[in-house]
């Protein structure tokens, strides 16, 4: 029997598709938080913070000009996401000379965006204006006391993605490993964003070209950040099965404070209804199984083999003093993203005048 499908059924279908991918790959595309140029001359006293045009390449006379510039990862990719992929596009406004290479670098430390602007109409300005205060300069991270390492600024040397430009239009620099590298350690690590350095041919006059900046009054223009990322999974607890009585005269019971989400410190696990002043152990597992009856209307629910993994590796169990109530409080906060995706079973048991007793078990999916 030979199956067809309608061209209805087929553009259904394809909607379906496309409507699961982007739900787990969302893209966001933001522009630059600051950006300036870094201007060749002795005395780092020339900047362009404030204006509409950065450059990059060598001037008619010799001159260097490097452009940097920075977007806020954090504040635009949701917490512990895994980049898929990104691209940067840019807006070349000005250009004196034909197809020539173009690089971006990471930049090695932090520098400044001020209200620097040459005079003229629109502040382009290929010789730049007079720099101000925390204004990033050819010598200077922050003008007029702290300086680069090097003079024309700290940047890697290997690039994270070369181009070539020509006249003025849009460029779109495509994603590569490092590019992505380098916005996922921006978003893990957000006190390391110093953003890209964009080099020019600066091996020949006349090869410098200007660059809109996020001062141009066509929002269009400004440089542009698109990301593509995978979110972390939401943060859950799955209780499976119940407590059973021991000589309390109530259900051994463990619960969860909260949801183990990523970077809130609230989160915590809870034991009661254990005899006063006992011992209780926390044992994993990578996932809950099928009860096993222990006698007395007790069971485990953790997974056999992963918890016996757990307990070989000495992370299993926990051994905890309970209260005079016969409960305990274990604060739990994860605060690390390299919790996210990950899932671990927990139950408790422990033993008191009537024989082994345990709790419920809980399933923890640590994420945001």
């Amino acid at each position: 029997m030979k199956l067809t499908l309608s061209s209805s059924t087929c553009l259904v279908f394809s909607l379906l598709v496309c409507s699961t991918l982007i739900a787990q790959n969302p893209v966001v595309t933001f522009v630059s938080s600051k950006d300036n140029t870094l201007y060749e001359h002795a005395s780092g006293s020339l900047s362009n913070g404030a204006g509409t045009r950065m450059f990059c390449g060598r001037t008619d006379n010799s001159k260097l000009r490097r452009a940097v510039f920075a977007f806020d990862v954090a504040s635009n990719v949701p917490p512990c996401s895994t980049i898929v992929s990104v691209s940067v596009q840019l807006r070349c406004v000005q250009s004196n000379s034909g197809s020539e290479p173009a690089t971006l670098h990471t930049i090695l430390g932090d520098w400044g965006e001020a209200g620097s602007a040459p005079s003229g109409a629109g502040g382009g300005g290929g010789n730049g204006g007079a720099a101000q205060p925390s204004d990033a300069t050819w010598i200077h991270r922050f003008f007029p006391a702290t300086m680069w390492a090097s003079a024309g600024g700290d940047f890697a040397a290997g690039a994270s993605a070369s181009f070539s430009a020509d006249q003025s239009g849009y460029y779109t620099v495509a994603s590569t490993a490092q590019l992505e590298a380098d916005v996922q350690g921006w978003l893990d690590n957000p006190s390391s964003n110093f953003g890209w350095l964009l080099k020019g041919n600066e091996s020949v006059d006349l090869t410098a070209k200007a660059w809109a900046t996020k001062e141009d009054s066509n929002a269009a223009y400004r440089p542009a950040l698109t990301v593509t990322y995978t979110p972390a999974a939401s943060a859950s607890v799955v209780v499976t099965g119940t407590g059973c009585i021991g000589s309390s005269g109530v259900p051994l019971s463990f619960s969860a404070i909260g949801l183990p989400t990523i970077g809130v410190p609230g989160f915590g696990l809870s034991i009661s209804g254990g005899p006063p002043l006992g011992m209780a152990q926390i044992y994993l597992a990578m996932a809950s199984g099928p009860p096993v009856p222990l006698g007395s209307g007790c069971y485990l629910y953790l997974d056999i083999a992963s918890a016996l993994a757990f307990i070989s590796s000495g992370v299993s169990p926990l051994t905890l003093p309970l209260n005079s109530s016969g409960s305990f409080t274990l604060p739990f906060p994860v605060l690390d993203c390299g919790f996210a995706g990950f899932t671990t079973a927990a139950q408790v048991l422990m033993f008191d005048t009537t024989g082994l007793i345990t709790s419920e078990a809980l399933t923890l999916n640590f994420g945001m």
